[in-house]
């Protein structure tokens, strides 16, 4: 059985697997949204073995200078040294990269695809924080986790900013 809510901020999924609140809106309270919808879910169902905790956060970053991407995408993705470098030297070619490592939350995993949208190419910036749960994690240990959105948050926007300074239009 699903659940599938949707308003003009928030749309939400429950299916056996997962509860899933994605925001629609930059101007809804994340934090508070988070704490009045699942962290609720969360403590009214202990007995839910949760398998894990997480955010995700997702931008398109346009290019600011359309007849410079090639160049831009490949001197940040791309190193002279790579022993493939030459076999990906055309005009044609776009590049991404995908990062991972522990923070004090959980894992925090960066995956970065060049796109085209309407015409204009750039980046997708994917963020994913991640908590893997143990058998028998208690409810509170998943509403502190959900209580750190605004931490990831800033993560990932700083993120974002230090890519988007040299890359995006103004």
């Amino acid at each position: 059985m699903a659940v599938s809510l949707t308003t003009q901020d928030i749309a939400f999924l429950a299916v056996a697997e997962r509860i899933q609140l994605s925001f629609l809106s930059e101007t809804v309270n994340h934090s508070g949204e988070i704490s009045r919808i699942l962290a609720k879910i969360v403590k009214a169902l202990p007995h839910t073995p949760f398998q894990a905790v997480g955010f995700n956060f997702v931008w398109a970053l346009p290019a600011k200078d359309k007849s410079q991407f090639t160049e831009i995408n490949r001197r940040f993705f791309l190193s002279k040294e790579n022993p493939i470098a030459h076999d990906f030297a055309s005009e044609d070619c776009r590049f991404g990269s995908y990062f991972s490592k522990d923070i004090p939350m959980g894992r925090l995993r960066l995956e970065i695809r060049p796109i085209s949208q309407t015409g204009t190419e750039g980046l997708q910036l994917a963020f994913n924080f991640n908590r893997e749960l143990q058998e028998g994690d208690s409810g509170e240990r998943i509403s502190e986790f959900l209580g750190k959105w605004a931490d990831a948050s800033g993560i990932a926007n700083g993120m974002r900013n230090a890519i988007g300074g040299g890359w995006t239009q103004s």
